[in-house]
């Protein structure tokens, strides 16, 4: 069979040789308006609504091969207008027909196309797809249609170009194939951009697939139309789970109806999308069931009428934990004494640690330069601070800064130096930590450091300074009574006797601020013994100064001793008189009850939680400065002119006050006066109804015991041996104690009593107990020393020690404790 092929977006036409001249002609007529009336080509028009190619071939065998004619017939207007070709081709015509519609398509004109005789379907073909071609016209000559083909063509600019055809067999009367038509339409402009949509969608998807925060699509019924990669990870769902599903199922039961209601009314407005966080702060659902709060925006559109809502979703898990840690820093930033500046020095951020330090508000800080409104003392100049500063960009020191109410503050200052994004120093962060109550601790811990140290070295004088005081008032007092009473040699001895007791009186003040004083400590009614005093120095001082005194009623009882108490309303109300001076003045005393609480004890020292009895001494004399303020209670400090004053008057009184855990303050300005406040412990048990106990006077009766006497001042030696001796005793003396230890070994029921000082060369007055302790256990022991501390005391009574006298004691006291520690041991001896 021989068969043409005709090769235009894929139509065919074949038939048998006997019958391809009939069919040529028949074709012919059709195709040049002769069969008008045939009507295969207007119903193929009315079909298509377009341009209809009608394609005849003739099939010949020639030597050179299969040669294809091809010509183009004009078709109405109708067809003119469509975007189709009509092509039919003829062996035997050999030639190519005007067809203005190919133009349209294949951009050839009429003229063009009717030069083109004997022209080759490779005119509108590219060269590989004539193989195509035959496939096709194998499948037309079979009987099949083929639809919707998608091939290349050539324009004549030479232009590939991408058309889509359908190629239907066409059939005479008889039902035989006798040619074919062919639509075809250029489909190079809609394939680009369906191709460039599914770019986009492609993209699209790539960008939401690897988007951070979860992308869901719901319909208007809420069902899940897109569930992107990272809302699998944020609900723990697959998107095959959750497509179709609810969106009600990731949210939580009691956001639901709101959340339905939002999406309503949002599907009602014009409003296209809101930006993230135009929504509150919801939660989301995870399918364990783990609620977690999330930020969402929303977007709604149409897509072929059907309504399309979009959410993007994110998990604020992870930035609420950050925020709220963010929000607890600046919170306790703000407590902090913080400030930050400029680079003028101008405050830009002032906390609230900062107005309770400085008293200042933020409305008064803010804007001011920061050294003037605090009134900066800096520990050197500010030019080398600065320079150092920025070289460094960080300082540390110690400053001084002054409250709102005046007050000094310490602080211990940190800067530093905070750089914009560009590098550039920015601003001055400075965080300024109180020092005042560490600084106050510090003196007032150096204080006592000093206060023992001077005690220390107190101590060691008194002992010395009270054997040398014994002896001149022991002999001084038995020179009296060995001389008549109007001897002129008397009232010198008495002259001594009186330098003596002042300065024993001296060294206990000396003695009083070094160790606790033996006290009566029951409690006692403050009013009556600091009545009393004023009374006293009211008659010592200026008529020119008038003496306040003030007291709260109900007083509660302290424990002290009363003669302290009045010693310290003497020492206090003496200061106060020499700072007013010759000019009129004011002394003020009040007594009162007061309930300390914690926040009261910072600032004084010793100062605790509880119920005291306040004394208040004040006056409006001159006042003292800062550095006198620091050293006021210093042993031998003193502010008045030589041979007016000791410095011991204040130690005395803080020493005092401290052996009865109580606390004492100062206050004072230059010219505006002092006030001491001193605080003494309520008592909590009443006062003591015993009778006071009446001191004996010195037995006088006759003596015939042995005592062993020993001290290594030789001159105390004698002066104990003559007195004792008067006293009817029988006296052996030692200076050295392991001599004394060696005499008593010897004959150890010689003696009926033993006097041993404390401190002596090669061994102590403790060691010489014990030795003769074990030697006689029975045997009374006195023991003397012009320094005695409370642990000497402890130590003397666990060794079995029955008294301890403190040095200068007089001739009395002595004889008196012999006549105690002697009948007790004979009262043990008898029972």
């Amino acid at each position: 069979m021989h068969g043409g092929v005709f090769v235009f977006g894929g139509a065919l036409a074949a038939a048998d040789d006997g019958a391809s001249v009939a069919h040529a002609a028949a074709w012919r007529r059709c195709l040049s308006g002769d069969e008008a009336d045939d009507g295969l080509f207007h119903v193929g028009l009315d079909v298509l609504g377009g341009l209809l190619f009608g394609v005849a071939a003739n099939f010949a065998n020639h030597d050179d091969g299969v040669r294809v004619r091809i010509f183009v017939k004009q078709l109405d207007r109708v067809g003119k207008r469509g975007a189709d070709d009509r092509v039919a081709a003829d062996a035997d015509a050999g030639r190519l027909a005007d067809a203005e519609f190919g133009e349209l398509v294949h951009g050839f004109v009429g003229e063009r196309a009717a030069a083109a005789d004997d022209a080759d379907v490779a005119l509108l073909m590219p060269p590989d797809g004539f193989n195509e071609e035959i496939d096709i016209l194998r499948r037309i000559a079979a009987g099949q249609t083929v639809r919707h083909f998608e091939s290349t063509r050539v324009r004549k600019d030479g232009q590939h170009i991408l058309v889509s055809v359908t190629i239907s067999p066409l059939r005479d009367s008889s039902g035989a194939i006798v040619g074919a038509s062919k639509i075809a339409r250029d489909i190079t402009e809609s394939r680009r951009i369906k191709h460039s949509v599914a770019e986009h969608e492609a993209r699209l998807a790539a960008i939401i697939g690897a988007a951070m925060d979860a992308v869901i699509t719901v319909n208007a019924d809420q069902c899940i139309t897109m569930f992107n990669p990272a809302a699998e990870t944020m609900f723990g769902c697959k998107a095959s789970t959750a497509m179709g599903s609810s969106l009600e199922r990731f949210i939580p039961q009691r956001f639901r109806p709101d959340h339905a209601g939002h999406i309503r009314n949002f599907g009602q407005t014009n409003t296209t999308r809101r930006r993230m966080g135009r929504m509150s702060s919801i939660f989301g659902l995870r399918s364990n069931g783990e609620e977690f709060p999330i930020e969402a925006s929303i977007s709604q559109t149409e897509v072929e009428g059907e309504k399309l809502f979009t959410v993007i979703l994110r998990d604020v898990t992870d930035r609420r934990r950050v925020d709220e840690e963010f929000r607890q820093q600046a919170a306790l930033l703000d407590l902090a004494p913080v400030l930050v500046r400029d680079m003028d020095s101008r405050i830009i951020l002032w906390t609230r640690g900062a107005r309770q330090l400085y008293g200042f508000s933020k409305e008064e800080a803010l804007g001011r330069f920061s050294h003037e409104l605090l009134q900066t003392e800096f520990p050197a100049p500010l030019a080398q601070i600065t320079q150092a500063f920025h070289r460094d960009g960080s300082w540390e020191g110690e400053l001084r800064h002054h409250t709102r109410d005046g007050r000094t503050v310490f602080v211990a200052s940190h800067w530093v130096l905070h750089y914009d994004a560009n590098g550039r120093a920015a601003r001055i962060l400075e965080i300024n930590t109180d020092l005042t109550e560490l600084k106050r601790a510090q003196t007032s811990q150096m204080r006592s450091r000093r206060l023992e140290s001077l005690g220390t070295l107190a101590g060691g004088v008194a002992h010395d300074f009270n054997n040398i005081l014994s002896a001149i008032n022991g002999n001084a007092r038995m020179a009296l009574e060995d001389l008549p009473p109007h001897h002129p040699i008397c009232k010198y001895l008495a002259e001594i006797s009186k330098a003596g007791a002042r300065a024993a009186d001296l060294v206990r003040q000396i003695l009083s601020f070094s160790r606790p004083q033996d006290a009566n400590c029951d409690p006692t009614s403050v009013e009556p013994v600091v009545q009393e005093a004023l009374n006293l120095v009211r008659a010592t001082l200026p008529a020119s100064i008038h003496i306040d005194f003030k007291r709260s009623p109900d007083l509660p009882l302290v424990a002290i001793d009363p003669s302290q108490l009045h010693q310290i309303i003497v020492n206090l109300a003496t200061n106060a008189s020499h700072a007013i001076g010759d000019r009129p003045g004011n002394i003020t005393i009040r007594l009162a009850s007061r309930v300390i609480a914690a926040e009261e004890c910072v600032g004084t020292p010793g100062l605790h939680e509880g119920r005291y009895v306040c004394l208040t001494i004040s006056d409006d004399g001159c006042g003292m400065d800062r550095a006198t303020l620091e050293r006021v209670f210093d042993p031998f400090f003193t502010t008045k002119p030589v041979g007016q004053g000791t410095g011991l008057g204040l130690s005395v009184v803080h020493g005092i006050v401290n052996s009865y855990d109580g606390a004492i303050s100062v206050y004072s300005q230059p010219g505006q006066g002092t006030s001491f406040l001193l605080y003494f412990p309520a008592s909590v048990t009443a006062a003591s109804d015993a009778s006071p106990v009446v001191a004996q006077p010195v037995h006088k009766a006759a003596h015939n015991e042995n005592l062993l006497f020993i001290d290594d001042e030789e001159p105390l030696v004698m002066l104990g041996t003559r007195f004792l001796e008067r006293l009817g005793y029988r006296v052996t003396g030692h200076v050295d104690a392991i001599a004394a230890i060696a005499d008593f070994r010897a004959d150890p029921n010689r003696f009926a009593a033993v006097i041993t000082d404390l401190s002596m060369p090669r061994i102590s007055g403790f060691e010489v107990a014990r030795q003769i302790l074990s030697i006689r256990p029975d045997i009374p022991i006195v023991l003397a020393s012009g320094y005695v501390r409370p642990e000497d005391e402890q130590q003397a009574a666990s060794i079995g020690i029955r008294r301890v006298l403190l040095k200068p004691s007089t001739i009395d006291v002595m004889a008196q404790t012999l006549d105690e520690v002697l009948a007790a041991a004979q009262a043990a001896n008898q029972s």
